[in-house]
């Protein structure tokens, strides 16, 4: 959550810089052209300083994302619906009434669009259905009013059409909105069974599956960067009496308690998997076969200390191979198996490196 308000702040503050930049620049060019009121002006002081203080608080932290998004949303559409009431209404000169409804009708899908990019659909389409509703009930009036006493841009021909292009406007952000909410319940929907297939049930950590494309990955990158790959896998000694003996509920309390007893003892970007039945695979980037061993022999006296609740005591065997060149994730993993295998034929609960 804390990236995903990261990520809000930074793009609010693109959003208001372009909005602060533009509005500096329309001002300008109104002042150079002579086509302001005092009322105008200070709506654009208003913009400017809602911009100006919205950017410091993302920039600084200093509140919430959801303050100054309702913040931004409240002020900009008050200044809005404020600038549209002056210019239909108490503006004196009908071609600075223009002016100020022509930019209106450009800037008003500028604050829909915030409205959607800042909330979820409906919260989205009732702040902007709140702000076309009231623009309307301001605006109705003007058609009461005798036909010469209107400007161009206050007949049905324009004032009725942004109208339509609101309700256009809104509807199309809405599905679009829609539209990407439903793409992203898909991709996470996907990365959830993706997770799902590439994990163990019992244990909780990786099964086969999701090491292997891993073991492939880390296979070519110490190809090509020349550094140390190391694989350790080892099998839980006489798994099949315990089994056999208490029941396969004991079985897998102890592959649980396994898995929970050496995950502490693993790195950041090791990767622990359950590599199939009793036998799991630790798989360890920038980690030679000496560094290797040691931490594969940690493991084990820390598996040893393990009795299940059955009263049996855990040990393990374990194998150890490191990347050579023109090594595959095959012949690394075929090389940590027969490592396995020796430490089993030398007396079990002891750790072995291939040759």
């Amino acid at each position: 959550m804390d990236s995903l308000a990261g990520f809000k702040r930074r793009t609010y503050a693109v959003i208001l810089t372009v909005g602060f930049t533009g509005s500096c620049l329309a001002w300008l060019a109104n002042e150079l052209a002579g086509s302001i009121s005092p009322f105008t002006r200070a709506a654009f002081v208003s913009v400017l300083l809602v911009s100006a203080v919205s950017i410091w608080t993302l920039l600084s932290g200093r509140l919430p994302v959801r303050i100054v998004e309702e913040a931004v949303y409240i002020s900009i559409g008050a200044v809005l619906l404020a600038v549209l009431a002056y210019a239909l209404y108490l503006e004196p000169q009908p071609g600075l009434t223009d002016v100020s409804l022509f930019s209106l009708y450009l800037w008003f899908p500028f604050i829909y669009i915030f409205v959607f990019l800042a909330h979820e659909r409906f919260g989205a389409l009732v702040r902007a259905g709140i702000l076309y509703a009231l623009s309307v009930l301001l605006s109705l009036p003007v058609f009461f009013l005798p036909a010469g006493e209107r400007t161009p841009l206050e007949g049905v021909n324009t004032l009725g059409l942004t109208y339509v292009s609101g309700v256009s406007i809104i509807t199309v952000l809405y599905f679009l909105t829609s539209m990407k909410d439903d793409l992203r319940r898909t991709e996470l929907d996907a990365e959830r069974l993706k997770r799902l297939a590439d994990t163990d049930p019992l244990t909780g950590i990786l099964n086969r599956r999701g090491l292997e494309p891993i073991l492939s990955r880390e296979v070519e990158r110490a190809a090509r960067t020349g550094g140390a790959l190391s694989l350790i896998v080892f099998d839980l000694d006489d798994f099949k009496i315990l089994n056999d003996t208490y029941g396969h509920d004991s079985g897998d309390e102890a592959l649980i308690n396994v898995a929970r007893k050496v995950q502490p003892h693993l790195r950041e970007n090791d990767s622990f998997a359950r590599w199939g039945g009793e036998e799991f695979a630790v798989l360890v980037p920038d980690t030679g076969l000496e560094p290797a061993y040691l931490l594969a022999d940690r493991l084990r006296i820390t598996i040893e200390e393990h009795e299940s609740a059955t009263g049996w005591w855990i040990s393990a065997s374990f194998g150890v191979s490191s990347y050579r060149h023109n090594d595959s994730g095959t012949t690394l993993s075929k090389r940590a198996d027969l490592a396995l295998y020796r430490a089993k034929e030398l007396g079990k609960n002891r750790t072995e490196t291939s040759a």
